[in-house]
């Protein structure tokens, strides 16, 4: 079952996603056919990468003082979600939830997105701007939760 999140402060949205991604799509092993076996495998990798890579990112973005430190927290939360967009676009997903693949790769890119605003808002010490996108992050994270339950649904069936 996936957990429930309700709405984060910025400090760490992804990770929440992260943990989603990481958890998703049922552990592998468990019979059917060998397509959606081996999806659930490369998925769960692909989440358990961009778990620890978020995670890490998300500590430099909070645990910074400085705007500088801040803006490399960003770059490399932008660059876990980058790839794990990348990973999981390169995933074969079952024939039912190829829809729901896509889809994650899309919202996964459109967040990245969203980071790189917030990361030109820090840049340009621009805290109310940073602050009035936050709930684009949030709005994205809660796209990105519903397709992961809905991917999970198919694939698990």
């Amino acid at each position: 079952m996936l957990p429930s999140f309700r709405a984060r402060p910025v400090r760490a949205p992804l990770v929440a996603v992260a943990v989603v991604l990481a958890l998703a799509v049922g552990a592998a092993g468990c019979g059917g056919d060998s397509t959606k076996e081996t999806y659930k495998k490369d998925f769960k990798t692909a989440g358990e990468s961009f778990q620890r890579d978020a995670q890490q990112a998300s500590t430099q973005v909070t645990g910074s003082p400085g705007a500088a430190g801040k803006v490399a927290g960003l770059e490399s939360l932008k660059t876990a979600v980058s790839k794990a967009a990348s990973s999981f676009s390169t995933l074969k997903p079952p024939d039912n939830a190829k829809t729901e693949n896509g889809d994650l790769v899309n919202e996964l890119r459109a967040l990245g997105t969203d980071i790189d605003k917030i990361e030109v808002a820090v840049k340009a010490k621009d805290q109310t701007a940073a602050q009035q996108l936050v709930p684009e992050l949030q709005t994205q994270q809660t796209k990105i939760q519903s397709t992961l339950q809905a991917l999970k649904a198919k694939v698990d069936k």
